[in-house]
């Protein structure tokens, strides 16, 4: 073998190699940049997530956060646990305040987070009041932010659109979340009726009666549900609550021809309850005798 001449099981070998590495300028292998994972996508390290981001459980997630702000995002997740939805929205609103203060971009988890207290409390409501349409009309709006933000397939952008899903009945026009850009209103829709379906009608005396008769009173009082239903609806509150004067008591006869009888009276004022209870009530036949103020309550 003459020296300077290369085998040609290394020629091939060398050509080879330089065909396998790929350059940056190589059409086929997309720059660096875009390979990078961007906020709350998947990543394996920290040198795979975007500028400012660090792979935090294989998640990229941005280190530039407001400590204050998310100990009240931690506030407001433990009030909606509980089932208090107006500390939830006051605790919700304070981070996203802070993060103003402190002239950081709020993140768009505690978007999707807001947005879910929001929505909760607006469809918690049993009427769809001022209160009510004001919490769902900025939990649309909050809840729309974070469906833009949040990558697609991930567990906050279906959370979010769940949520979206329940504003449906109070008027939501979903076809405004087609858009990245924020509607001026989002209930440009016709709320559907409230749901009486859940709706209890409940009686409480005091003092309570203790004759005989008293459960016949609950009873028929029972079984006008739907007029007193009906004047929930007329009331336009979460609830409706009366009190009302019922009273038993034994009427001498008129005439000697006639039988002495218990006679049950009604003292309400005027409107929907007493037109629901006066005429039912008149057809009970009680045996003994009783006062009472007694509450009645749709809710």
């Amino acid at each position: 073998m003459k020296l300077g001449i290369k085998p040609l099981w290394l020629a091939a070998l060398a050509s080879w190699g330089c065909e396998a590495r790929a350059t940056a300028t190589d059409p086929a292998v997309p720059a660096r940049a875009e390979l990078k994972s961007r906020e709350l996508e998947t990543c394996h390290a920290s040198a795979t997530c975007a500028d400012g981001l660090r792979c935090l459980d294989h998640v990229c997630r941005r280190q530039n956060r407001s400590a204050i702000a998310d100990y009240h995002a931690a506030l407001g997740a433990q009030s909606l646990a509980t089932g208090e939805h107006t500390a939830a929205i006051a605790a919700y609103a304070q981070a996203q305040a802070q993060y103003g203060t402190e002239k950081l971009e709020v993140p768009p988890d505690l978007d999707c987070d807001y947005g879910r207290a929001l929505a909760v409390a607006a469809t918690s409501s049993r009427t769809f009041d001022e209160a009510a349409k004001k919490n769902a009309e900025l939990a649309a709006r909050v809840l729309h932010r974070c469906v833009v933000a949040v990558p697609p397939g991930s567990g906050l952008r279906d959370a979010a659109l769940a949520s979206l899903a329940t504003l449906g009945p109070l008027g939501l026009d979903p076809v405004l979340l087609g858009s990245a850009t924020p509607a001026d209103l989002y209930l440009t829709k016709s709320a559907a009726a409230p749901s009486t379906d859940k709706l209890a009608v409940s009686v409480t005396a005091s003092p309570t009666p203790t004759a005989k008769s008293w459960p016949l009173v609950t009873a028929k009082i029972a079984e006008l549900r739907a007029p007193l239903i009906a004047c929930w609806e007329a009331a336009k509150q979460p609830a409706l609550s009366i009190t009302v004067g019922l009273k038993a008591s034994w009427v001498e006869p008129e005439y000697d021809d006639q039988y002495g009888r218990y006679v049950l009276k009604l003292d309400a004022p005027d409107g929907c309850v007493r037109t629901a209870l006066e005429p039912a009530l008149k057809t009970l036949k009680v045996t003994d005798s009783f006062n009472t103020q007694a509450t009645i309550s749709v809710r």
